[in-house]
């Protein structure tokens, strides 16, 4: 999923089939990635 701004900033987010956010890139490049500890559901 991605949204682009009006001066074409592009902030984007992918997402595991559970839903559960994966990463998240801002509108300069920069990534945040996300890990779950599937043993605790």
């Amino acid at each position: 999923m991605s949204r682009t701004d009006a001066l074409g900033n592009t902030q984007a987010w992918t997402y595991d089939a559970r839903r559960n956010q994966l990463s998240e890139t801002d509108a300069v490049g920069h990534v945040t990635r996300y890990t779950y500890n599937t043993l605790a559901g």
